[in-house]
């Protein structure tokens, strides 16, 4: 994946889900499997249509946060797309 030039686009079949206590979920109805997020994951998820590229979307965390967010953030994304990747819950188009 090439998150330089790529903007990443969830895949139809796969549903962003709170669930009780806070905890949040992929869930691909394709296939039947479901992947829970950590804390700052869903933010990420909410920009995945396809308009952002890597680079928009850490630029509107930080406006978001005030611009504190960590360091590791652009890593934090990069692992994140990734594996969302590697699992078919999102394409990267652009």
């Amino acid at each position: 994946m090439n998150l330089q030039s790529g903007c990443p686009t969830a895949n139809p079949p796969v549903v962003f889900r709170r669930e009780n206590g806070g905890r949040t979920v992929l869930f691909n109805s394709d296939i039947g499997k479901s992947h829970g997020l950590d804390p700052v994951s869903p933010f990420f998820w909410k920009m995945l249509d396809g308009r952002y590229d890597a680079a928009s979307i850490l630029g509107a965390m930080r406006e978001e946060c005030e611009g504190c967010i960590p360091d590791t953030a652009p890593e934090h994304l990069r692992h994140f797309l990734a594996d969302l990747e590697k699992r078919g819950l999102i394409a990267v188009e652009c």
